[in-house]
């Protein structure tokens, strides 16, 4: 890549620092030798960083055994209400809130119950290697030339758009000359948004058809999204929201049909049904040809949705953006019913 301008989390250089990354990697090499070269991303560094604080809490609260509070009888192993409430939870909480130290990262510590973020270092791409041109901070929101502790820029955001204090920038084809940005084509083609068909939850995404014309209208918290960031652009962007289904209004595929169709250069049409039966093979003939073609359907330019980012999905095939919603861990576990039946199971939702 040449002249791209990308944000990454900043973690400063030190002795601390350095020293971990070599125990670090001595440690994995002796119990990982087939892989070699192995590096410790900034998700490794903030997991250890929590970690530290999570015993420092303990440490402070005071908490010498962890007791939980099982307020129902059944003992199922399956069923997450048997683990109980800890009662040891607010102290716990109250002690990591007020915890601050130094950590791999940087300063750790916590703001209105939320972690503080860390500031992004602004970094511009030149074939293999990246250099970088500024900072930008979440609580001063003002770009900068060089990171500083305390600033008497004016965090307005206008003022930072308007006024960035950044290095030199090597744009695409070895240019110091800004680019001038988008230029609407001649022949006005328009960008190809995919969204995918879904039934059931809608608030991320709902596509409803016209009863009458049968024209698409896409709605949705991930369309407000799309929509918001588009208008932001300093030129115009023309594009349109394409549903990926089929004629009759159903879904034309898994998103995994939807996502892939991005990296793809060719440009067909599903075809009808009635054009590809043929006598009694007709079924076989139309689910062969339709899965052939919506594998291989219209090219979209970029896909906006609840699209989940796995990793079949990245790398080579497509590249996601940052989440936007609050991210988060969930563990989905079958449940045991151990309960009797009976005759009186009716009454059960009563109680």
């Amino acid at each position: 890549m040449q002249g791209v301008i990308g944000v990454r989390p900043f973690v400063p250089r030190t002795k601390k620092l350095e020293s971990f990354r070599v125990q670090w990697k001595k440690k994995f090499q002796q119990e990982n030798p087939d892989i070699v070269d192995a590096t410790l991303n900034i998700f490794g560094l903030l997991a250890y960083d929590v970690t530290v604080a999570l015993a420092m809490a303990v440490e402070k609260s005071g908490v010498g055994n962890f007791r939980f509070d099982k307020q129902i009888t059944d003992n199922v192993s399956t069923d997450l209400e048997a683990i109980g409430v800890s009662e040891n939870g607010p102290n716990l909480v109250k002690a990591l809130s007020i915890t601050r130290f130094r950590g791999l990262t940087g300063d750790y510590s916590f703001v209105d119950g939320q972690l503080h973020s860390l500031p992004f270092q602004i970094v511009n791409v030149n074939g293999y290697g990246t250099r970088g041109i500024g900072f930008w901070t979440p609580d001063k929101r003002v770009l900068m030339r060089k990171l500083k502790t305390t600033s008497t820029s004016n965090s307005n955001n206008n003022n930072s758009a308007s006024k960035p204090n950044l290095g030199p920038i090597i744009w695409p084809g070895d240019s110091a000359s800004v680019p001038k940005g988008w230029e609407i084509p001649t022949n006005q083609k328009k960008l190809q948004i995919g969204v995918p068909v879904k039934s059931g939850f809608s608030d991320f995404v709902k596509v409803k058809f016209d009863t009458e014309t049968n024209k698409p209208t896409v709605t949705g918290y991930c369309i407000d999204v799309f929509d918001a960031v588009m208008k932001t652009l300093p030129y115009a962007v023309t594009y349109e929201y394409i549903p990926f289904a089929l004629p009759d209004g159903t879904s034309a595929g898994t998103c995994d049909n939807l996502i892939y169709q991005v990296s793809l250069g060719v440009n067909f049409h599903i075809l009808p049904r009635v054009l590809i039966t043929y006598q009694g093979f007709s079924i076989y003939i139309t689910i062969v040809v339709m899965n052939l073609f919506v594998n291989y359907a219209q090219k979209f330019d970029a896909v906006v949705g609840d699209t989940t980012i796995v990793a079949n999905r990245s790398g080579n095939i497509v590249d996601f953006t940052l989440p936007y919603t609050e991210s988060g861990v969930s563990m989905v576990v079958p449940i045991k019913d151990n309960k009797k039946k009976n005759a009186w199971v009716f009454l059960k939702p009563l109680t």
